[in-house]
């Protein structure tokens, strides 16, 4: 038995993570010198509010919550487990290279991203179309 957030709380995160995301753009823009002086409080708060965001997405119901979609979520958390993995052997060979920077919030990020690109990807039921084919 899962506990997930109720649907309309997709609609939250997803506004959540546009207000984040908007408001990094254009205080960037708009004030540069802002975002230099406070770069060490600004930074780590956005993260967690992006974070938050991600997460409140990922455990909100889908309108129609069935087997399916629960077949789904198992299958996309085990890619978002393992493309963490994976990067995190990379950044062990690549410490030098920012790509494979395995900070905390990289690892976070890694695995809400590519569960979310995954999960979009299976509830679209994108796969079976092709193999049918």
């Amino acid at each position: 038995m899962q506990k997930l957030l109720p649907n309309k709380y997709k609609t939250v995160g997803i506004l959540i993570l546009m207000v984040v995301i908007l408001g990094m753009v254009t205080t960037k823009l708009i004030s540069p010198d802002f975002v230099d002086k406070n770069k060490g409080l600004l930074k780590p708060i956005l993260k967690s509010i992006l974070v938050l965001g991600l997460l409140i997405i990922i455990l909100s119901k889908e309108k129609i919550e069935d087997e399916f979609i629960n077949h789904c979520r198992l299958r996309a958390f085990t890619f978002a487990f393992l493309c963490s993995a994976i990067s995190g052997v990379f950044s062990i060979f690549w410490k030098d290279d920012s790509i494979f920077d395995s900070s905390g919030f990289q690892v976070i990020c890694t695995q809400l991203f590519s569960y979310l690109f995954l999960f979009a990807i299976l509830k679209s039921n994108l796969f079976n179309s092709v193999k049918q084919r």
